[in-house]
């Protein structure tokens, strides 16, 4: 034990006091008073120094003890939230109850029930201190949204999923309590800035009045930060060792602060500097349409001779620098986000817009960082130059951008969430590739299914080994799968099952959320929470949804392939027997296995494997939209993501399809690593065969630096416009030279660099986990 803290672990404790004591003193008053109470001794206490290199101010402090944000991460190194495969009647009375009350992501009011005792262990009893921190995590153990959520689930609910909490990987279902990825309107914010915010606020008269006080308030916080980091900015200018190019920086960084706190912006630097100090306090990890927002700003710069264009390019240079140092940082939600939309129907001056998106992706060419997250929206009609100079980008090793094709996500949103065409040109895909309606919707993928789970427990009668215990539905023994439509049938009411059991659960969690928390700064720029006078879960958001995060669907369609194949049409093996084996994990099998990896895979342009996974797309598609009325949802969706089937693959038993125990599934909407062997061509053609009801499904294609050289660059550029042009949706391409990944993982030193896509996000490829690198290496390299 120790007597003393780091000075970061006193100023963590300070806030998480302050901020208890603001939360006591207004435990009786409205929700969105008490939370305004908390932003305000929140910010500006977690803001941080500027850094030498910054032309915008706007670091915090991460991994606060106690605050307010929309998702931590906390609480990962406690083993009963880690990877416990433990059933529930093994674990001892206080890791039972940690299962009840905590999730290691959560969001609105948060506090880090490990970092708060392990700050008391390192202080004597008798200092002050080890009671305050104790004494604290009573306190938010009693009045965290969270425990109440906890608590509040059913014995249906526990009962139907893998675990109640997100305790390790997901063998069947689980989920959070959080929000995430959200949208907010920042072209609204940099149009009419603080003090019109303001008006708009005061000028309503619908809802409740005391939303809107405490509304006013969070801007009054916003204002303070900017006030806050204009005297940090002229007090660094003042150091004798600040050289004058430097204090001529901060001079303008101190007077674009103190007019943003008073003033609409009214320059690019301004702009930036209002978007961010927005981001921090809103605790935004999407950035949205940024060539809409920041379009008419660059041009106008540089028209007015105020910037040129490479001094333009400076401020963002800077903005990409912020954004990438939250990773390195040590914010690790910031990896899965950080997303700039550029391109796509329905932007505002699209000539400005070009501009700015092709210096974007500038910038994001020089720096070859993983973040920001560039992602291009295209269209027939478009300017071609970006298109083109997005597959320079990706030539280049840059990964991003990701690419996004509107001419067929538009009309599938205007579907999906049931919104107008022209709301449908709003879309934007975020985190790991989930789409919202920009600044209009709200629907977090809090839910996660891995489907070929849902046919492991119909193959075991719902027995899951891993807890050993009956989950989700007894769907009764193989003998009464005589026809393959029989078992098919039981997966599907599997699954149906469970999206119920998340309706109900999704229904607890808005109830909660809206009862507890405004979400102020997420609030004042959501369409349509100021209009109404209402937070976005208490009725002010205009479309209010959810996601489920699904997992697997392609290892789904190949294991369903192989069991009809050889049971139902070619009697080579009886279900019993393939269950045998597979729970043998094929010891001794290896004759079968080769059979079972020698049937038809999904990835070759295969109708007879496609053809399942089509119908099973579109079943599950069209099962949880079937459940939004039933927990009061405007839109239920699904998203298919990554980079959970490396994750929750390590934790599932073998599968029909040949894969073994703890290999990876599928990742996204992708096949198997390594069972596309009939050619580019085949592969998109499999791809493009999704049912299109969805809230973002992400296809990954791995390609050699040779097919975009040359005059094999322009060979590429038309297979994957043909693709587009003929029904796909969205690719996420990491050109490589072949070799550079096995050699990176002998000679990591060598590849600092070294850039892949993931799934919906990228990462340098020595920084991940050996079973990512494994299965980014496993897959297909198309040359």
């Amino acid at each position: 034990m120790s007597d003393t803290l780091t000075a970061a672990e006193q100023r963590k404790l300070d806030l998480a006091s302050n901020f208890t004591r603001a939360y006591r003193a207004n435990l009786d008053k409205h929700p969105a008073i008490r939370e305004a109470a908390c932003l305000r001794e929140q910010y500006p206490a977690l803001c941080n120094p500027l850094r030498d290199y910054d032309l915008f101010a706007g670091r915090v402090l991460y991994h606060p003890l106690v605050a307010f944000l929309n998702e931590g991460i906390v609480n990962t190194a406690i083993p009963a939230l880690r990877d416990d495969d433990r059933p529930d009647t093994e674990v001892s009375p206080h890791d039972a109850y940690l299962r009840s009350i905590l999730q290691r992501e959560i969001g609105g009011y948060i506090y880090n029930y490990q970092s708060l005792h392990e700050i008391a262990g390192k202080l004597p009893e008798t200092d002050p201190r080890h009671k305050d921190a104790l004494e604290i995590c009573a306190f938010w153990e009693k009045h965290s949204p969270m425990t109440k959520y906890m608590l509040s689930l059913g014995e249906e609910f526990v009962k139907g999923m893998s675990r109640v909490n997100n305790v390790g990987p997901a063998q069947y279902a689980t989920h959070f309590f959080r929000l995430c990825c959200f949208s907010i309107d920042f072209d609204k914010l940099l149009r009419l800035g603080i003090p019109g915010l303001r008006v708009e606020i005061q000028n309503g008269t619908a809802g409740d009045a005391e939303f809107r006080r405490a509304a006013l308030m969070a801007l009054d916080t916003l204002a303070d930060v900017c006030r806050y980091y204009a005297a940090h900015a002229r007090e660094q200018a003042a150091s004798v060792t600040t050289t004058e190019k430097r204090r001529d920086e901060l001079r303008q960084m101190a007077v674009a602060l103190d007019n943003i706190a008073v003033n609409k912006p009214a320059s690019l630097r301004e702009a930036i500097q209002l978007f961010w100090l927005y981001v921090i306090c809103s605790d935004s990890a999407n950035y949205g349409r940024a060539d809409v927002y920041l379009g008419d700003f660059f041009v106008n710069d540089i028209a007015t001779g105020a910037l040129t264009r490479e001094e333009a390019k400076d401020l963002l240079r800077s903005l990409w620098r912020i954004i990438a140092d939250q990773f390195k940082d040590g914010f690790r939600v910031a990896i899965n986000n950080c997303r700039i939309i550029i391109g796509g129907k329905g932007r505002r001056n699209p000539e400005n817009a070009d501009q700015f998106a092709m210096a974007a992706m500038e910038v994001t060419l020089e720096l070859k960082e993983q973040e920001p997250n560039v992602t291009l929206r295209f269209h027939k009609g478009q300017n071609p130059a970006l298109f083109d100079k997005a597959l320079e980008l990706i030539a280049a090793g840059c990964v991003s951008p990701t690419l996004y094709n509107d001419d067929e996500h538009i009309p599938m949103c205007a579907k999906a969430y049931n919104v107008s065409m022209q709301e449908a040109e709003d879309y934007i895909p975020q985190g790991c590739g989930e789409i919202q309606i920009d600044s209009k919707s709200i629907s977090s993928p809090n839910n996660i299914i891995t489907y070929l789970s849902a046919l492991d427990l119909v193959l075991h009668d719902g027995w899951n080994p891993k807890v050993r215990e009956y989950r989700g539905l007894r769907t009764g023994p193989l003998s009464n799968f005589d026809t393959y439509e029989k078992l098919y049938d039981a997966v599907r009411r599997q699954i149906d099952y469970t999206n119920g059991l998340f309706a109900h659960r999704n229904k607890l969690e808005n109830d909660i959320h809206a009862a507890t928390s405004a979400f102020l700064f997420t609030s004042i720029l959501t369409h349509d929470c100021i209009a109404r006078g209402k937070g976005i879960f208490d009725g002010g958001v205009r479309y209010i949804g959810s996601q489920v995060e699904t997992f697997g669907l392609t290892n789904t369609a190949d294991s369903l392939a192989a069991i009809k194949k050889l049971v139902y049409d070619d009697k080579k093996l009886t279900l019993d027997q393939i269950v045998k084996i597979i729970d043998a994990n094929f010891d001794g099998h290896e004759k079968e296995r080769r059979m079972m990896l020698d049937c038809p895979k999904f990835g070759n342009d295969d109708a007879y494997v496609d053809d399942i996974y089509a119908d099973l797309c579109r079943f599950v598609n069209e099962n949880v939209a079937s459940k939004a009325k039933q927990c009061d949802l405007d839109f239920f969706l699904n998203c298919n993501l990554n980079p959970g089937g490396v994750r929750y693959g390590a934790g599932m038993a073998a599968s029909p399809d040949g894969r073994k125990a703890g290999d990876s599934l599928a990742v996204g909407n992708a096949p198997t690593a390594g069972a596309d062997h009939s050619g580019l061509t085949a592969l998109l053609n499999s791809m493009k065969k999704q049912f299109k009801l969805h809230s973002g499904f992400v296809q990954n294609l791995k390609v050699s630096k040779n097919l975009l050289t040359g005059k094999n660059l322009e060979k590429f550029k038309t297979a994957i416009q043909t693709y587009f042009e003929t029904g796909g949706i969205h690719l996420m391409i990491t050109c490589l030279n072949r070799g550079d990944l096995e050699d990176a993982m002998i000679h990591p030193e060598k590849y600092p660099n070294l850039l892949v896509r993931v799934g919906g996000w990228t990462a340098r490829f020595v920084n991940l986990d050996q079973n990512i690198q494994k299965e980014i290496l496993a897959r297909t390299m198309y040359e």
